[in-house]
């Protein structure tokens, strides 16, 4: 999932890690796991990433907090979105029960950040409440719903971070 901090910018790390927990694509357990392999790579990492690997126990709001003590993200929600929700496709195919978090999370983004979404990402705004009108028998099933999420989500498999992450290194190394 993670790069190395030599692989990509800190900053957008972060933005990365921070979008995902937000997604539910990743939990805290695996942002301490990053900040134990960053504190691993550097010689004298700051005071806010050995406070990160030490939240295993913290809750998400918290974790990302933390995150945002150690880089300001450089890439906005827009440009990350893609790349955690081609993540989350390939964990609905492993747990379809993973889809109603997903909704959630990508509701609370598009009603914060929506102003910047591209008509591809209008839909983030639509599934949570999908979600609910079909548990209530309206309009659809959840059958249903989870299918249009999956299609949802399967229109951005291109968009793979760690192929972006290696991309960045070649041009590192070149």
């Amino acid at each position: 999932m993670t790069a190395s901090a030599s692989d990509v910018p800190l900053s957008e790390q972060v933005a990365y890690l921070k979008l995902a927990l937000e997604l539910h694509t990743l939990d805290v357990p695996d942002i301490v796991q990053w900040a134990d392999a960053q504190i691993r790579d550097q010689t004298n990492p700051a005071y806010a990433l050995i406070e990160l690997a030490l939240m295993g126990e913290s809750n998400r709001f918290d974790t990302a907090n933390q995150l945002l003590r150690i880089a300001r993200p450089s890439m906005t929600t827009a440009e990350l979105l893609p790349y955690v929700l081609a993540d989350a496709h390939k964990m609905l195919l492993d747990n379809p029960g993973f889809a109603r978090a997903l909704a959630e999370g990508m509701y609370q983004v598009w009603a914060r950040d929506n102003g910047s979404f591209t008509e591809a990402l209008a839909l983030c705004g639509y599934f949570d409440d999908a979600y609910d009108l079909a548990r209530a028998g309206i309009n659809a099933t959840v059958d249903q719903i989870n299918q249009e999420l999956l299609a949802f989500t399967g229109g951005f498999l291109n968009w793979d971070w760690m192929k972006r992450c290696g991309a960045a290194e070649k041009s590192q190394s070149d």
